[in-house]
């Protein structure tokens, strides 16, 4: 029973030439399809948010001073 074997990209040993993954290191052998582009919202505050936020506190306190 004599099996073709290739060896394994990341360890070196002999495997089956139709193995999928080492069983020595645990490697997958093929490559898995890559996910479709997803779009990521960035995690960042925009500055136009920091400006308005910036200005809306100027208003208030200014606001207050002018009450008092």
């Amino acid at each position: 029973m004599s099996e073709k074997m290739k060896k394994c990209r990341y360890c070196g040993r002999d495997i089956p030439e139709e193995a999928t993954f080492c069983w020595y290191c645990t490697r997958e052998l093929v490559a898995r399809p890559e996910r479709p582009d997803v779009t990521r919202r960035s995690s960042k505050i925009p500055v136009w948010v920091w400006v308005l936020v910036g200005l809306s506190v100027v208003v208030v306190i200014a606001s207050l001073l002018a009450w008092l």
